[in-house]
């Protein structure tokens, strides 16, 4: 996993602690914490594609030295052609949508489910 996965994993735990935080005057209920929570992690999942694909990107046109759009023998060393099977190879970036889309309904189940619980442990222990 790369730096940017741990660092997406991180904040998805920490997005429903941070809205419930601020929850204090009970804006939110819990449904809408946990869509906000999978709105953001779409939103997240969405981004870090992007970024990955542009610093892809950025590294073949690094290997291009000429600049005219392919890349002669000379221009084919073992990293350019690492960079270009990762880019032919990655087709994940083409269904990320639907994907983010699938993980972030499970996100919001989840998480959903998780505050149900703990209100109601609360409400038994308040009663």
């Amino acid at each position: 996993m790369t730096f940017s996965g741990y660092i997406f994993l991180i904040i998805l735990i920490f997005i429903p602690l941070l809205l419930s935080k601020i929850n204090k005057p009970k804006l939110f209920q819990q449904h809408s914490i946990a869509f906000i929570s999978a709105t953001i992690a779409y939103i997240m999942i969405i981004g870090l594609t992007v970024y990955n694909s542009y610093q892809t990107e950025i590294i073949l046109n690094a290997c291009d030295l000429n600049h005219n759009g392919s890349f002669s023998i000379q221009e084919m060393t073992p990293e350019c052609q690492k960079a270009m099977h990762n880019f032919i190879d990655d087709t994940g970036r083409n269904f990320t949508a639907f994907t983010g889309l699938i993980f972030s309904l499970f996100y919001f189940f989840i998480i959903k489910s998780i505050i149900f619980i703990i209100n109601k442990i609360h409400k038994q222990g308040n009663a």
